[in-house]
């Protein structure tokens, strides 16, 4: 290999980027160097982009073996001709790239005999031919030897008499209702026997829960600690107890008096029997309280020596009391083990999104699980990750299982092939009331200091829409992410919606599910009367059942993450016995000048979809791009398609309309804090705070000083009538306004 293409190899195996090449596309990639556009030539393409809604299932097709293993020869032979570099630090990563790509193409086919038996051949002609020492060699036995192990396992799960000894031998009880353990389960299992951390990339209907727990018996862990969202933690307590045949389950609930009770639990694990296993289901919100540090010092002198993380996305947010909480309570009961037993302390993580939106949320929830820092400041994107992929359970690859499964049709009112009838269309003059409408609509565009304030307007526009394509006969749910306002009560998405569907739906007919109104789920699910649910983001989690009553879904506004995948989810699982319809109704707004308003929906989808492509190249092994325009920039350039108003009309215009410049959302509790101010008593004592605050909440301090400094004296009036306020509020705390430095 002449020097210059080696050198090129060699950045381009530093960057990560060598396990995503094609072998059409290696020496290309050699020479060249790839140009990352910037944000704003990002934002400018993305409402011209088609989107990708192919989520449907993907044909058995037989890749060569040769082309999955192209790259590693390659770096073979970088290492052949420079032995000096350092790629023995990259060959775990590599390696654990190439056999989960040989795990995906196994999955991709795993339903087809024929293509099953050629793919087998070609894995050990590969093997015969492969050159001693050579990563080629050891990825192809790695992946044989981890095949067969799998394939013994999923075929004893099938025996009866081995079920039963299962029962005996480590307490695992296998219901009739689940013939076998499926793929992911079990390579979850055989490899947790060799690494101790694990992330299990699981998509709704996986079997996460069971390959857990059969993970902790299968490898004798006396006592597992399972990490939950409060909403599913009765589904751990019901399957831990359908799941195993001991009385070995205890559970804290958001009470401060729940650390007493775990007196008694310490007491149960100084005496327990070596056979037995003990589970202590915790919910996240206790790792967010007053308490907590009391609550971890008390839990991390339990024997505990596996830590399963379930919906693990809920500690991307490094900062946050709960990601710290966790962190020094795995980090605790890791240093306590290891210093007293020679069996591995192990972690699984697992979560359907994994890479939220930033190839940062995996490590920020790796190393909080994990307890280990990855100090990787000044490296490339790609190399930022490559720890936590050698982890990963190619579970859901390529794509999400659940969509895989069951068929997704997708109607979606933007993009190139949009339906006029999802289409909310306001023309200048069209007809008065929707004329007054684009322009409230615009005003409120223009005034948001904040991405949900835009989608609260775009959510009032589309809601007829909405109402039309909800069917009297059949179930429908319509996903909204942002609800209501709990200060200005003035302006209610639910209402909204409500109001729409009035000339379809009596009152009674309807059914609400969101984070503080619960019944509406099963009243949905058991009245056939209840004919639309209106749900919210943190109803995502811990919900099953929908997939019977139910194959239709409106969303009314977009998450911005790839968690679009849990809110179809709810529909596309095990159990749907219909096609899936998911609706995305789009808003059409003309401009003054004739000209429209660039698809608001389209380039939020298309920045989910680029997101989505970044999830993937994770769990992968491919390259990463950091090409992501934020939800800011993208209220920003939707603002500056309309006419600016000035500064001083700005604040005029939120002080007047102050419903519209307040998000009205309901995000999920990714780290559940309590509410500071969130009273009627409050915000009707204090109304300056509130109208005010609703201003300039979502403002850094940058943006804040720059709105006011603007002015003059009205902008001081502005600044000591809040903070007349916020000094009331703190009472007898230190007053902000008494320490300005004139």
């Amino acid at each position: 290999m002449p020097e210059s293409e080696l050198q090129n190899l060699t950045k381009v195996l530093r960057e990560g980027i060598i396990s995503s090449l094609e072998p059409s596309d290696l020496h290309e990639c050699l020479r060249r160097e790839t140009k990352v556009p910037t944000e704003p030539e990002a934002i400018q393409e993305l409402n011209n982009e088609n989107i990708h809604t192919g989520r449907e299932a993907i044909p058995a097709v037989l890749i060569p073996i040769q082309e999955i293993l192209a790259p590693i020869e390659a770096l073979d032979t970088v290492i052949s001709q420079s032995p000096d570099l350092e790629w023995f630090k990259l060959k775990k990563l590599f390696t654990a790239d190439a056999v989960n790509s040989l795990w995906t193409q196994y999955k991709g086919i795993s339903n087809d005999k024929n293509a099953r038996s050629k793919f087998s051949k070609q894995i050990q002609e590969t093997l015969k031919s492969a050159p001693a020492d050579t990563l080629v060699k050891e990825i192809s036995t790695k992946f044989i030897e981890e095949k067969r192990d799998v394939i013994t396992l999923i075929k004893e799960s099938l025996i009866k008499d081995t079920r039963e000894d299962w029962k005996t031998k480590y307490g695992l009880i296998l219901p009739d209702e689940i013939p076998q353990l499926n793929l992911s389960q079990a390579l979850t299992i055989i490899r947790s026997q060799k690494q101790e951390d694990l992330l299990l990339p699981a998509g709704t209907g996986s079997g996460k829960t069971l390959a857990a727990i059969a993970t902790s018996r299968f490898n004798n862990s006396k006592f597992t600690l399972v990490l939950t969202p409060a909403a599913i933690k009765e589904q751990w307590v019901n399957n831990l107890n359908k799941f195993t045949n001991e009385d070995s389950v205890h559970v804290l609930n958001n009470d401060l008096k729940e650390i007493s009770s775990l007196d008694s639990l310490i007491e149960k694990a100084k005496n327990y029997q070596d056979r037995k296993h003990l589970y202590l289901v915790l919910p996240y919100s206790n790792l967010s309280k007053e308490y907590s540090p009391k609550l971890v010092e008390k839990i991390s002198s339990l024997p505990i020596d596996f830590i399963v993380a379930d919906e693990s996305h809920y500690l991307k947010a490094h900062t946050s009391q709960t990601a710290i909480n966790t962190r020094r309570l795995i980090s605790n009961l890791r240093n306590q083990h290891n210093g007293m037993n020679k069996t591995p302390f192990r972690t699984l993580s697992m979560t359907a999104t994994p890479v939220l939106a930033s190839v940062d949320d995996p490590k920020n929830t790796w190393e909080t699980v994990t307890g280990s820092e990855i100090n990787v400041a000044q490296e490339s994107l790609n190399t930022k990750v490559s720890r936590i992929r050698e982890g990963i359970i190619p579970s859901t690859l390529p794509g999400n299982q659940t969509h895989s499964e069951f068929p997704i049709n997708f109607r979606l009112g933007f993009g190139p092939n949009h339906e006029e009838n999802l289409i909310a269309t306001f023309n200048i003059d069209e007809d008065p009331n929707k004329d007054a409408t684009r322009k409230d609509v615009l005003n409120r565009i223009v005034s948001s200091q904040h991405p949900s304030q835009i989608e609260a307007a775009l959510v009032r526009a589309k809601a007829q829409v909405i109402a039309n394509h909800c069917d009297s006969l059949e179930k429908t749910i319509i996903y909204t992410n942002y609800l209501d306002n709990k200060n200005l009560q003035n302006h209610n998405i639910i209402d909204e919606l409500k109001d729409a569907l009035k000339h379809k739906f009596k009152g009674d007919q309807i059914a609400i599910l969101t984070g503080n109104s619960k019944e509406g789920l099963e009243e949905f699910k058991n009245n056939p009367h209840k004919k639309v649910l209106i749900m919210s983001p943190t109803s995502m989690y811990g919900i099953d059942g929908l997939q019977n009553v139910c194959s239709q879904m409106i969303i009314a506004s977009l998450p911005w993450t790839t968690a679009l995948d849990q809110v179809i989810g709810r529909l596309a699982r095990k159990g749907q016995s219909k096609p899936v319809e998911v609706i995305i109704p789009s808003v059409r707004i003309q401009l003054d000048d004739g000209t429209y308003l660039p698809d608001y929906d389209l380039m939020k989808m298309n920045i989910i979809e680029s997101r989505q492509r970044i999830a993937d190249a994770f769990l992968n092994g491919g390259s990463l791009e950091n090409v992501l325009p934020s939800e800011r920039s993208l209220m920003n350039f939707i603002q500056k398609r309309i006419e600016a108003l000035e500064p001083a009309d700005l604040i005029n215009k939120a002080l007047e309309d102050t419903d519209s410049a307040e998000p009205l959302s309901e995000p999920i509790q990714l780290s559940p804090e309590e509410p500071i101010l969130d009273s009627d008593e409050t915000s009707s004592k204090y109304p300056n705070f509130f109208k005010y605050h609703s201003v300039i909440k979502w403002k850094d301090s940058r943006e804040t000083h720059k709105l006011f400094s603007t002015q003059g004296e009205e902008g001081i009036k502005f600044w000591h009538a809040y903070h007349d306020d916020l000094d009331k509020l703190h009472g007898d705390k230190v007053r902000p306004m008494d320490k300005l430095i004139w």
